[in-house]
């Protein structure tokens, strides 16, 4: 069976690593795999947001309150919406969680049917 590699330490300029996490299939809580553990950057959940919309890059730790505080007054310059933006970092957030557990199921798709 497949097993990723384990890096030991962050690479540089990164803001730390987490053990990934995803929502497992008998429940909806935030889960480790109990047979497949990976390592990512924590910061690539967090940031780099590009929001083609707005044209503007920015931080999203899943806290909307927070957002709005650091970006209310930017966007609205902006003339630009919360809401639209929210739900963009939202859907990029979720595709970012679920990007191992995706990844995971193709590799097990293409083992099984190669």
């Amino acid at each position: 069976s497949h097993r990723p590699s384990h890096p030991t330490h962050a690479p540089p300029g990164c803001m730390g690593l987490t053990l990934g996490r995803w929502r497992s299939q008998e429940d909806s809580t935030m889960a480790p795999s109990s047979d497949c553990r990976h390592w990512m950057c924590e910061c690539r959940v967090t940031h780099n947001y590009f929001v083609h919309s707005v044209g503007m890059h920015f931080v999203y730790r899943g806290d909307d309150a927070e957002f709005v505080e650091q970006y209310g007054k930017e966007l609205a310059a902006a003339n630009a919406e919360v809401p639209p933006v929210l739900a963009e970092l939202r859907r990029q957030r979720e595709e970012r969680l679920n990007a191992p557990r995706e990844s995971l199921a193709r590799v097990q798709r293409i083992s099984q049917d190669y």
